[in-house]
């Protein structure tokens, strides 16, 4: 379920609703990506507990390494990246 979404003002980067009744918007994902995306919360869940303290929990799927939002330009070079190691996995 996404609940809310990243949006560039000139103000900064602020959370906004993804709907107007406020209740998020449903995305039908395929078993193996329910998949991955649940070892990789395993995976955030316990950097929080060994870094206690010190991470920003803004329950982001894909934060910072200090747990902030990350920019769109560093999400889209993280997310190419990891297609890369992924599909190099592979050859």
């Amino acid at each position: 379920m996404i609940r809310r979404s990243l949006s560039t003002t000139h103000d900064g980067l602020i959370f906004r609703e993804t709907t107007k009744t406020g209740k998020g918007r449903a995305v039908y994902l395929l078993p193996p990506v329910v998949q991955a995306l649940r070892a990789h919360r395993k995976r955030q869940l316990e950097e929080q507990l060994r870094y206690d303290g010190l991470l920003e929990n803004h329950g982001l799927v894909f934060p910072s390494k200090t747990g902030t939002p990350m920019s769109a330009n560093n999400l889209r070079f993280q997310f190419n990246y990891s297609c890369f190691l992924e599909h190099s996995r592979w050859l």
